[in-house]
């Protein structure tokens, strides 16, 4: 399963290579691009986040490319000329690569970022939350919880046939009653 993110922002103000390695060490953390870059606009997918490997599929777009395909966020996007989606594999260390990145874009550019999946804004505190914990559950896994583990007595299963009759043959008796 994938999750798309994207992050929108004034062009003028997209950040450089250096720059976003720096906001992103200021944030406690250790991001290493592979590849050299002028501008978040070129960077290829790969890197380095605090010593683990990750990659994930980016694409930039024009203000125009992005309305045509999200026209229902035209007015929160009305500042903006440029946008950079982000597609993160199943796994959580993609995902915390991804958050890290559109905070460091937050800080940097103004931008605005949006979870795609579920067309729903992110905020800064959203992010910064979410980082460790997807950096936690890399490292260990998802914790088990409560809920697997408590004992639900079994419902039983209802049958809508039966259901139905009694509904008719209820509502009959009533009709004849009148």
């Amino acid at each position: 399963m994938s999750m798309t993110t994207c992050a929108f922002y004034s062009k003028a103000k997209s950040p450089t290579k250096s720059e976003l390695e720096s906001k992103i060490k200021s944030f406690g953390y250790d991001l290493k691009f592979r590849n050299d870059f002028e501008s978040i606009e070129e960077f290829d997918g790969e890197c380095v986040l605090n010593e683990i490997q990750s990659f994930v599929e980016v694409y930039p777009q024009s203000k125009s490319e992005i309305l045509a395909e999200l026209p229902e966020f035209e007015n929160e996007l009305r500042e903006i000329d440029q946008g950079i989606s982000f597609i993160s594999g199943s796994n959580f260390i993609d995902g915390a690569t991804t958050s890290v990145i559109c905070l460091a874009l937050m800080e940097l550019s103004n931008a605005k970022v949006l979870y795609l999946d579920d067309e729903m804004w992110n905020t800064k505190e959203m992010l910064e939350k979410e980082i460790p914990r997807l950096l936690e559950y890399e490292k260990n896994g998802v914790p088990e919880t409560n809920i697997s583990k408590s004992v639900s007595k079994p419902r039983k299963k209802i049958d809508w046939i039966e259901l139905s009759l009694f509904t008719l043959l209820l509502l009959t008796g009533i009709a004849m009653a009148k």
